[in-house]
């Protein structure tokens, strides 16, 4: 962590002394909930295309025991 970010951090915890520390302050909440709000999305992104590739394989695995089935009537119970 740079010496800006724990003097934020500081400054977050026991209030701005002044309007521009309470700007500097603003400015540093508002990147924090965007940078969060990001990760969130990016988050969100990730589990709906691992749902997606989940459903995909899991479709392709019936498929294939479809197949086997075919061939060996017992097979899978």
């Amino acid at each position: 962590m740079d010496d800006r970010f724990e003097e934020l951090e500081e400054m977050l915890a026991e209030g701005p002394a002044n309007d521009t520390e309470a700007y500097e302050l603003e400015e540093y909440v508002q990147r924090r909930i965007d940078n969060l709000n990001k990760r969130w999305k990016d988050a969100v992104s990730d589990i709906m295309s691992l749902k997606r590739k989940i459903t995909y394989l899991s479709k392709e695995i019936d498929d294939y025991r479809a197949k086997i089935k075919r061939v060996l009537p017992d097979f899978g119970g």
